[in-house]
Parts: C-alpha cells; structure tokens; sequence
C-alpha cells in the first residue's frame, strides 16, 4: 500500500534528523520538537549496540575513535534500504568496502573480517531450506552426494577465521575458503577451513558431480597429480562432513 504524501515526508523527516541531527528535516512537521533529540538518540543508541553486537571482533580490533568514525559515517550518510534491524549489519559491511575504511585504517584485512562476521548472523537467520530426499548408503566415490543446504562457502584474502587479527599482516594475503553451515542437531553454527581441494569438491558436489569425477577434473585442471595419500585424505574429509550431516547421504 503506498504511503500518503503527507506521511511519507513525515517518515522521510523524521528518518533525516535522525541520521543528521539536523532540525531543518522536522521543522515543519506536526512533533514535540523537544523530544525529538532523545528519539534521535535512542535511534543512533540502537544502531550502535546492534553494530557492536554483530561484529565484536572488529568493535575489539578498532580503537574508540575508529568505530566513533565509521559508525556515525555510517548513521548519517548511509540510506538504509532494509527495515529488519538483524539485516542492517550487513549494509553497514557493505558501507565499509564501499567508502574503503579498510585502506584509511591501514586494515587489508578489514572487509573479510566483516564479511567473516557477518556471515554467522546470515547463516544462523536464513531461511529453513527444503532437505532432499536421500538415501544413506552407498559409494563415497561413484555415488551422487548430497550437501545440507543450509551453508554458505566463502573464498577471502586472509585467514581471518584461523588467525588472530592483531597478527594478520599483508604478506598473509592468499586464497583462504571458508564454509560455515547449520547444524541439525541445535541450529548452532559452525566453521571450517577448506582447502582449494576440498572448496572445489564442495562446489562440484552441489552441482551433482560424484566425487571420482570431481577429484579427477581438479587434478587435470590444476595439471598436477593424485596419490594414494590425497586419495586417503578426500575420503577422510567426505567420511567427516557425513559425520557432522554436513553430507546428509546419497541421491
């Protein structure tokens, strides 16, 4: 339903004073103008805790005039498009790559940092997912595997999720995968670190390759060789996401 004019600018007023503390935008509106810089605090208030809430790592790494900075940016110049205050963290990531804190704060680490703990809100939040029907026996290497679909896999440039931020330098920067992933047992969430090996056969198994195919196009593609050794390793990984209904069994 569209909005009257008259209430519109009332919203649209309202929601510029708070993001500017300019009285200029409810000058002209029907309010107690004496109570609008507590509405106006309690707003930046809410803002902040639920920013501190979902990125304490990165609250902890930034000094007070760091997070001051970027926060009250973010308030006043950002034009949130999304209502359900659990979304709003992951504009805020998306305001900090944009305006580039990550180079100002001498942080290379910064966007997957967020990106990092962002994720965990994402994935702990999404949807339900319809589970496949499957079967629970059959051949690691020649059968079909099916994921859980509820996880997201990421590829970052440093090893945010393995190593303590203070000690992240420049030189870390690489090809890191990350996958995180819903239990089913109680919804909690839970991380792993990946190989390029092990993303890919992730990647390939949720496009309905069997693992014998996948484990062979990674090493023509790649144009190195497979041994016993890896071939150990691959079906101990597959055992493993099968252990923790990462892999809920077989098409």
């Amino acid at each position: 339903m569209k909005l009257k004019d008259t209430t519109y600018k009332a919203y649209s007023g309202i929601a510029k004073y708070c993001r500017t503390g300019d009285s200029k935008h409810i000058k002209d509106l029907e309010l107690r103008q004496d109570r609008m810089p507590h509405y106006r605090r309690l707003v930046f208030n809410i803002t902040k805790n639920t920013l501190k809430q979902a990125y304490p790592i990165t609250f902890k790494l930034f000094n007070n005039a760091q997070w001051e900075e970027v926060v009250d940016d973010y308030f006043k110049n950002h034009n949130a498009q999304e209502y359900r205050i659990w979304l709003m963290p992951k504009e805020f990531y998306e305001y900090v790559v944009e305006k580039k804190y990550a180079k100002k704060y001498n942080m290379p680490f910064l966007n997957d940092l967020l990106l990092f703990e962002w994720i965990e809100i994402e994935v702990h939040t999404m949807e339900d997912e319809i589970f496949p029907k499957i079967k629970k026996e059959g051949d690691i290497w020649n059968d079909i595997l099916i994921l859980m679909p509820e996880y997201r896999l990421l590829q970052l440039e440093y090893p945010v999720h393995i190593k303590q931020t203070k000690e992240i330098t420049a030189a870390d920067k690489g090809n890191y995968f990350l996958f995180s992933y819903r239990t089913l047992e109680n919804k909690s969430v839970k991380f792993m670190d990946l190989s390029i090996l092990f993303a890919f056969c992730i990647e390939q198994i949720e496009e309905g390759n069997t693992l014998k195919d996948i484990v062979k196009q990674f090493f023509t593609l790649t144009n190195s060789e497979f041994n016993n050794e890896i071939k150990e390793k691959t079906e101990s990984f597959i055992k493993g996401l099968i252990q923790k209904e990462v892999v809920l069994g077989f098409k």
